[in-house]
């Protein structure tokens, strides 16, 4: 009894093996908790990489809501983006595109996109406990903008960056900007007066005919093209000034002009579609000159001097409309920003512009006088400084000048 007893005790009290039991009833479960730790990390990825996609998706097809508007490029836009940032519909990724949104805070905006994209994540160690892939989702929303500013001036430091005199009635559809800090970077005086849909000024400004009220102070504003680069091009086609004389009605094609271009009184010139270069030359349509042309773009080379710069005056008719294709799309003239020597652009007198397209002089001044007509409605002017005396009437601004520049239409998710 004694001997028997005393077997039954060491054996309840023997520990050999023990860790090995232990481990053998332990292990499933710590294996188990180890892959589902790695499922669940391979499922966040996962869902990053989906909402990474839907976001970009949907800034992508806004985007395109103002290039083309069509729901099968949208559609084409929103896909090719989205594979781009993850998005695998080799491996069963589904992609659904709601042109406009059809839930949410923009439901019914045909200016927003709605996009949902779905994923089965697979499974590993997690098998043991469920059923099948996880299924996930993400949805995001985002809106086409243009930038309604008609008017910028980029100088940073200039007194009347922007100015108003003369007697001058500048009526604006659009906004108006200046980065001076100088206290009177919007500058009005004598019988002027300057209304706009709003004005921002990185100074302050002078006047009492000045509506709305200008926000002042504020950050100066990026030059929103400040990234474009000057077209390449060759040798000069033309190297003597190109005349057009009274009576004459002339056809240019595109090219070099290394002499300026001059459209004399009853003098008309009409420009083939193209690029036209003016290196170290100028464009002058004098009073009562006609100079008419679609999808045209100029640029005035960084050779140009002081004389070689857009003069329309007193009386003259300009109808030029911009390209919306190539590397200068929307863009109508482009002065380089290196040119040296004080460039002023003007319109003057009477003078009827009906231009479509953006007037690019990061680095020059331009001036309106005397009752010249700027088409607003059709066009966006940035320039170092800009100067108004005598009437002038910008219509209302529609953006259809900058639709072609992606560097002017931005998207942004809103859900």
């Amino acid at each position: 009894m004694s001997t028997r007893w005393h077997r039954l005790t060491r054996l309840l009290h023997d520990t050999d093996g023990g860790v090995t039991t232990y481990a053998a009833l332990v292990l499933p479960l710590l294996v188990g908790a180890v892959g589902l730790s790695v499922d669940v990390a391979s499922w966040h990825v996962n869902q990053r990489t989906v909402q990474s996609a839907t976001d970009s998706a949907a800034v992508a097809g806004a985007l395109e809501i103002m290039r083309s508007g069509d729901d099968p490029a949208i559609l084409t836009a929103a896909t090719s983006d989205a594979t781009y940032n993850g998005y695998e519909p080799g491996l069963g990724d589904t992609i659904s595109v709601n042109h406009p949104p059809s839930s949410g805070i923009a439901t019914g905006a045909a200016d927003s996109v709605e996009i949902i994209v779905q994923r089965s994540a697979p499974i590993f160690f997690s098998s043991l406990f469920l059923g099948g892939p996880v299924d996930m989702s993400a949805r995001a929303v985002a809106r086409v903008e243009i930038n309604d500013t008609c008017v910028w001036a980029l100088n940073p430091t200039a007194r009347g960056a922007i100015k108003v005199a003369g007697g001058a009635q500048v009526n604006m559809g659009c906004g108006v900007i200046a980065n001076s800090v100088d206290d009177e970077s919007l500058s009005q005086d004598g019988g002027a007066c300057l209304t706009s849909t709003k004005i921002k000024l990185a100074g302050g400004y002078n006047g009492s005919c000045i509506n709305p009220q200008p926000l002042t102070n504020v950050t100066p504003v990026n030059d929103p093209l400040s990234s474009l680069q000057p077209p390449s091009y060759g040798a000069c086609d033309h190297t003597a000034k190109t005349k057009i004389n009274s009576g004459e009605n002339v056809t240019l094609s595109p090219g070099v002009y290394c002499g300026s271009i001059e459209v004399l009184a009853d003098g008309i010139v009409n420009f083939e579609p193209g690029q036209y270069v003016l290196d170290g030359a100028g464009l002058t349509v004098s009073a009562q000159g006609t100079a008419t042309g679609s999808d045209v773009h100029f640029y005035l080379s960084e050779n140009s001097g002081t004389a070689d710069a857009i003069n329309i005056q007193a009386g003259a008719t300009v109808d030029l409309t911009a390209g919306t294709s190539g590397d200068l799309a929307g863009v109508l003239f482009f002065q380089n920003a290196n040119t040296t020597g004080n460039i002023n652009h003007s319109v003057t007198g009477g003078g009827t512009m009906d231009l479509e397209g953006i007037l690019y002089f990061p680095g020059q001044d331009v001036s309106f006088s005397g009752g010249s007509t700027f088409n607003a409605a059709a066009s966006m002017l940035i320039a170092q400084t800009v100067t108004f005396s005598g009437s002038s009437e910008l219509g209302d601004f529609s953006g259809t000048a900058v639709e072609a520049n992606n560097m002017l239409i931005s998207a942004t998710l809103i859900e």
